[in-house]
């Protein structure tokens, strides 16, 4: 349970990091008043925000995982 636990908190870890970047990304696009960079930082953005995705359907399962678990040890 605790590798569950350390792992859902470095994905969280990297998901925060990724949310950063493209946050600064996507703030210096607009600030460029670009219309190419502002396209260029959304189509930036899709690859890290698809693997946050995945990384959230890990930690759900696992979270969802050790809630039967615990359910199980009450009965």
């Amino acid at each position: 349970m605790d590798d569950m636990m350390k792992q859902c908190r470095e994905h969280c870890s990297m998901a925060t990091k990724q949310m950063d970047e493209m946050m600064k990304k996507m703030t210096d696009a607009s600030a460029s008043n670009d219309p190419a960079k502002m396209r260029a930082a959304l189509d930036d953005a899709q690859k890290p925000l698809t693997e946050m995705k995945g990384q959230m359907e890990q930690c759900m399962s696992m979270m969802d995982m050790m809630q039967k678990m615990g359910g199980m040890m009450k009965k």
